[in-house]
């Protein structure tokens, strides 16, 4: 497991944070990243050659996107709480092992339409978002009874 602990420290002023370059040496056998307090606005390009990442946690930084080629990875768990995320890329649809995908606390964070489609979703937790309704097309979350869905507003 990759956590915060092997990274360099950096305050919240800190802009230049980089992930380490052996990053991509690990492609082939890394499986969780867990990162948190750290100022991060984006992924780099090696991010996606992590073919067999199951497990990403971003929490408290400052992601304000993802790139495409996340919808390549078979995730199953993704947790990007407490960031300044304003949409999810397209390709997130394309994550057929996603399971379970907390998004709390990123007030700017408006639509999960790029969801739609997404056959094994079952768990969306989006308490303190400007979510007002969930993508039409979802049907292990919306025919199942294990499914959890936390939403800040009504459903439509």
């Amino acid at each position: 497991m990759i956590n915060s602990s092997i990274f360099p420290s950096f305050s919240d002023n800190d802009a230049d944070f980089q992930f380490p370059p052996e990053i991509e040496h690990l492609s082939s056998s890394l499986t969780t990243i867990y990162i948190e307090n750290t100022k991060v606005t984006q992924l780099p390009e090696e991010f996606s050659k992590l073919k067999n990442l199951s497990s990403f946690e971003m929490r408290n930084t400052g992601l304000n996107n993802l790139p495409d080629t996340i919808g390549n990875l078979p995730l199953n768990f993704l947790r990007l709480d407490k960031n300044n995320l304003v949409s999810l890329p397209k390709t997130m649809s394309n994550i057929e092992s996603l399971n379970m995908l907390i998004l709390d606390d990123n007030p700017r964070l408006h639509s999960l339409q790029s969801l739609n489609g997404n056959r094994n979703l079952r768990h969306i937790m989006t308490r303190n978002c400007s979510i007002d309704r969930l993508p039409y097309n979802l049907p292990n979350l919306l025919d199942n009874d294990q499914a959890e869905i936390e939403l800040n507003y009504e459903l439509l």
